[in-house]
């Protein structure tokens, strides 16, 4: 069954790391929209300090973080079992291998393609 904005997917706590602020509210609204409960973090630090001290369902964790990279929370993320996909505006963005064939969005992204996106997620984590 296909997800629309009239019918949400099944509420998940979602992680979002993103550093660009007007970026990080319309993914929210639209991660809300998808029927999902997130938590913004704009650093690494941040995302991290959350990573240990509450529980995800899922996350999307922009690649560049404030010239930081996102993958000490990936690892984090992944040892916990925690489905995540990467995202970035950075054409040739790399990956380390141990991440590599985890999903991967391109900014600017439509709306669908994040919702089929997690919907991978959530498939394979379910």
């Amino acid at each position: 069954m296909m997800m629309t904005k009239h019918e949400p997917a099944t509420q998940a706590r979602l992680l979002l790391v993103e550093d660009d602020a007007a970026l990080a509210e319309v993914t929210t609204d639209l991660l809300r929209s998808f029927g999902h409960a997130v938590v913004h973090a704009n650093s690494v630090r941040k995302a991290l300090e959350l990573a240990r001290s509450r529980e995800f369902d899922l996350a999307v964790l922009d690649v560049n973080v404030d010239n930081h990279l996102v993958f000490p929370v990936a690892r984090k993320l992944g040892i916990a079992g925690v489905p995540f996909m990467f995202m970035s505006g950075t054409p040739g963005t790399a990956v380390p291998s141990e991440f590599r064939g985890r999903p991967f969005l391109f900014k600017p992204y439509r709306p669908r393609d994040m919702l089929r996106t997690l919907s991978t997620l959530t498939l394979k984590a379910g």
